[in-house]
C-alpha cells in the first residue's frame, strides 16, 4: 500500500477505561422509527467513524501507558435518551486502511466514487457541495 500524506483528526464521544484498558464508545441519536434505516445506511458510517478513532488513538494511548481495545462500542440512544442498542464494531488494521486508501483516491480523482441511491441525495446535508450531485443535476 502506498503512503497516505493525509491527517486524520477525531474526537470520540467517549472513553470507557478500566485500569490500563480503554474501549472508545460513539452515541448517536435516532428516532425509534428510523432504526431500520439507520441500520442499513448510517451503521456503516459510524463503524468507520468509530474505527477511525481506534487508529488515530492507538499509538497515542499507548505512549501513555494505555491500551486501546480493538473493540468499539456505538450506543443508539432515542430522542428521550433510552438507550435502544449497543453495538461493537471490530478494528481490523489492514481492512481500515484498504478502505482509508480508497477514500483517499476518490478524493484524489484517481478512483471513482459508487453514487449513492438517489432517494439519500435528495435527503443530504452535503448535496450542494457534493461532486456527484453537482455534476448530476448542473446537466438538467
Amino acid at each position: 500500500m502506498e503512503d497516505l500524506d493525509v491527517m486524520l483528526l477525531g474526537n470520540p464521544d467517549d472513553l470507557r477505561v478500566k485500569g490500563r484498558r480503554v474501549w472508545i464508545e460513539e452515541y448517536k441519536t435516532l428516532d425509534r422509527d428510523s432504526l431500520g434505516f439507520w441500520m442499513m445506511f448510517r451503521r456503516p458510517c459510524a463503524e468507520y467513524q468509530t474505527q477511525t478513532y481506534i487508529y488515530i488513538l492507538t499509538p497515542v494511548l499507548g505512549e501513555l501507558g494505555y491500551q486501546l481495545s480493538r473493540r468499539g462500542y456505538i450506543w443508539l440512544f432515542d430522542e428521550s435518551g433510552r438507550v435502544m442498542k449497543v453495538l461493537p464494531t471490530r478494528f481490523i488494521e489492514e481492512y481500515y486502511l484498504i478502505q482509508l486508501e480508497r477514500i483517499v483516491k476518490m478524493l484524489r480523482g484517481e478512483e471513482e466514487m459508487i453514487p449513492p441511491h438517489r432517494f439519500k441525495c435528495r435527503q443530504c446535508e452535503f448535496r450542494e457541495v457534493c461532486r456527484i450531485w453537482v455534476s448530476e443535476n448542473s446537466e438538467k
